[in-house]
């Protein structure tokens, strides 16, 4: 079942990598609120990946479940600041963070539907 997800398991592997660097080990960004804007695309992109492999694997899967995947990556993203804020040095969790990240989720979701599947 998993062979059908690749991508997306690939895209939570590489958003969960970048969350979990440590702080001393991140880049420092000239650009005012670029971390927001990392959020919203990385999780507008995993939106769209799920949303496409989702389509491939279950004809036409209804609204609710596209609404479970859209909750359980947004419940995956608070997830990651929580670890964030308690295990990783330097890493702080941020309701803004997790505000960004549910804005990609579901910019990731409109953007599917609008493009038709």
């Amino acid at each position: 079942m998993l062979s059908g997800f690749k991508f997306s398991v690939l895209g939570l592997f590489i958003i969960s990598f970048l969350s979990l660097i440590p702080g001393n080990q991140l880049p420092e960004s000239p650009i005012q609120y670029s971390d927001i804007m990392v959020h919203i695309v990385l999780y507008m992109i995993m939106g769209l990946v799920i949303f496409k492999e989702t389509t491939k694997q279950y004809d036409n899967p209804s609204i609710r479940f596209k609404v479970v995947i859209v909750l359980l990556l947004i419940l995956y993203g608070g997830l990651l600041e929580v670890i964030q804020e308690s295990f990783i040095p330097g890493r702080y969790g941020s309701i803004s963070d997790f505000l960004a990240n549910a804005v990609g989720v579901l910019s990731g979701l409109i953007i599917y539907q609008k493009k038709g599947n």
